[in-house]
């Protein structure tokens, strides 16, 4: 495969990545890196070594969510099949429109020339947004029991307030009659 038709395909293949797993930008450079690789090395070795190294790659890259959706779709995890001796790629039997993308090209399409797959521990040694989403969602869901604990703690103080402010009238505050204005623990 030329390298010219190679980066055409990780880009389409890349892109459906994007869109059905939701992938951050640095998380669709670096598949799309990954791909290009895959496909200018598998030569007729489909899943060999190469195949093999693309989904390490891609398990560092990848959420455990996000691996999981890829490793059950199979248009994505073994994108391309021999049929008498045609190379053919499972990605159109889903995304049939080759023209359609749903992101711009990754920033690696006109620079990356391939060869990140020869340097071991490339993409595991480097920071992965959805790690740091997760961080961000922890802290999002503290802030949310910080809101909901001082929602309660208003309310409680609401609900003292009100109380106090009905006296012995069951809700009803009359002017002009007798009004107790000890509050209900006072009482």
């Amino acid at each position: 495969m030329s390298y010219s038709e190679a980066r055409q395909q990780a880009l389409f293949l890349t892109d459906k990545m994007a869109y059905e797993l939701n992938l951050s930008d640095d998380q669709y450079e670096a598949a799309y890196e990954i791909n290009l690789d895959y496909l200018l090395s598998s030569g007729s070795n489909l899943y060999g070594s190469y195949w093999r190294r693309r989904n390490a790659d891609l398990q560092y890259v990848l959420s455990r969510t996000q691996y999981s959706i890829y490793s059950a779709a199979d248009y994505f995890l073994r994108p391309i099949y021999f049929v008498d001796n045609m190379l053919n790629f499972r990605i159109y039997q889903r995304y049939p429109d080759y023209h359609k993308f749903y992101r711009v090209r990754p920033y690696g399409y006109s620079s990356y020339r391939g060869g990140h797959n020869r340097i071991s521990r490339y993409y595991a040694d480097r920071r992965w947004s959805h790690r740091e989403m997760r961080h961000i969602e922890k802290m999002r869901r503290h802030q949310e029991m910080r809101y909901r604990d001082r929602e309660r703690r208003d309310m409680r103080r609401f609900r003292e307030f009100e109380h106090r402010d009905r006296g012995h009238h069951h809700g009803h505050f009359a002017p002009g009659r007798d009004y107790d204005h000890r509050s209900w623990r006072e009482r």
